[in-house]
């Protein structure tokens, strides 16, 4: 089973689902509470505290019900951590499972 890591602050939750490819971390993110057509960006923190950026979507109609797929070419064992951003801002940091 792959590691789940939620998180919540505010109005806005999210559920990462974190398993392993053969490129690295391969991911689903499901957010809610996020307002309809903000543009979100997901990134992976590495434990150097670098960011790279794993994907994004702007939010629409029914999308606290969907799963967005990412992926990143970082081994899992060097995450530690996920931001969701919007523009410069910081919506939600979550741990690594």
């Amino acid at each position: 089973h792959p590691d789940v890591a939620p998180a919540s602050a505010g109005g806005l939750s999210a559920t990462v689902r974190d398993g392993q490819t053969s490129g690295g971390s391969g991911m689903s993110v499901q957010v809610t509470g996020c307002r309809q057509w903000t543009t979100c960006r997901f990134w992976v923190i590495t434990k150097g505290g670098h960011r790279r950026l794993a994907g994004g979507w702007t939010v629409g109609p029914g999308a606290d019900r969907l799963w967005y797929p990412v992926e990143v070419g970082v081994p899992e064992s060097k995450v530690t951590g996920f931001l969701i951003t919007s523009g410069k801002r910081t919506l939600l940091q979550i741990p690594a499972a």
